[in-house]
């Protein structure tokens, strides 16, 4: 299963902020509750214990004590009309765009990148095909070997929204937290989410998607677990990495993990965190290489890195790790 998640919300909540969202999907999940039986109403998987483990397993994501959350690909979107994609796809290169995680050091900040004009038939600014076609190979030129893609959306009729796109919005629309307070009315109509898609549409997006994966994430994944076994490889084995390693002294704990021990917040490590392990360790490599071999499903090799980075752990008392 692949996720997508925009970049400026990639950052864990804070422990109260995941304790209130999930309190009040339970009190939300409550009205579906009404009408059954006492006993069936607690039976699992209620109606209550769904929404509380989906909020839970949510909150736990973008941990800076581990590498799942590595982004695989990063997808630069521009719209086709604009008179110079090359430079907005430019500036959307910068590391500052990647998650918090990735800036901090904790992850990987470059992966594999996706350029993508999407391309709205719907619009009357739309460029031509040949316009397309043109500015398109102007992007392949400048982000070869990276990908480029042209999407092209807006076959369907607005006010009509297909009920394959309902069920893809579905999921985008149940609330995790209450609701933001009522904007000031306007004259405007409001727009449905998908309206404008179609069937055929959903077919273009499945299959932009399956490229990105295929000929982007995938391939970046391989070549980066070969890099990190590369480098681990050159840091711990050998008889001279041997002995000194043997001579490993405790890392010192971050400022964040002091922070944590002295109050239960986790807002308080919101500025360092991650900074036991940064990527240029050796313990940071071994854990991202360790989860990039679990994602691709080798586990063996997954439970092997994470065997030979445990005892640093330990050593150090970096218990989250």
């Amino acid at each position: 299963r692949v996720r997508f998640a925009d970049a400026d919300s990639a950052v864990q909540p804070s422990a109260s902020q995941a304790d209130q969202a999930a309190a009040w999907v339970v009190e939300s999940s409550s009205s579906k509750s009404i009408g059954l039986e006492p006993q069936q109403a607690l039976t699992p998987p209620s109606p209550w214990y769904e929404a509380w483990r989906t909020s839970m397993f949510t909150s736990l994501r973008w941990s800076e004590h581990e590498a799942l959350d590595q982004p695989l690909a990063a997808l630069l979107v521009v719209l086709s009309k604009e008179p110079d994609p090359v430079l907005l796809l430019e500036q959307l290169l910068h590391s500052s765009h990647m998650p918090p995680l990735c800036t901090q050091g904790v992850l990987d900040p470059v992966p594999a990148r996706t350029a993508v004009l999407l391309h709205d038939l719907s619009d009357p600014e739309s460029p031509s095909p040949d316009e397309l076609a043109s500015k398109l190979e102007k992007v392949k030129a400048r982000f070869t070997p990276h990908l480029a893609l042209a999407v092209q959306i807006g076959r369907g009729s607005a006010g009509v929204v297909e009920p394959q796109v309902q069920d893809i919005f579905q999921a985008f629309s149940a609330r995790s937290a209450p609701p933001p307070p009522p904007a000031p009315k306007e004259e405007s109509q409001e727009v449905l989410p998908g309206a404008q898609l179609a069937k055929e549409d959903l077919q273009v997006l499945a299959q932009a998607g399956t490229e990105i994966i295929v000929k982007s994430a995938v391939p970046w994944l391989e070549k980066q677990l070969q890099q990190l076994e590369a480098q681990i490889s050159q840091s711990r084995k050998g008889f001279r990495n041997q002995l000194k390693y043997l001579w490993r002294k405790p890392r010192e704990g971050s400022q964040a993990e002091r922070a944590v021990e002295k109050g239960p917040s986790r807002d308080a490590s919101s500025e360092d965190a991650g900074a036991v392990y940064p990527l240029h360790s050796v313990e940071g490599q071994m854990r991202l290489a360790g989860d990039i071999a679990f994602h691709l499903r080798d586990y063996e090799a997954a439970l092997g890195y994470y065997r030979s980075v445990v005892s640093d752990y330990k050593q150090d008392k970096s218990w989250k790790h």
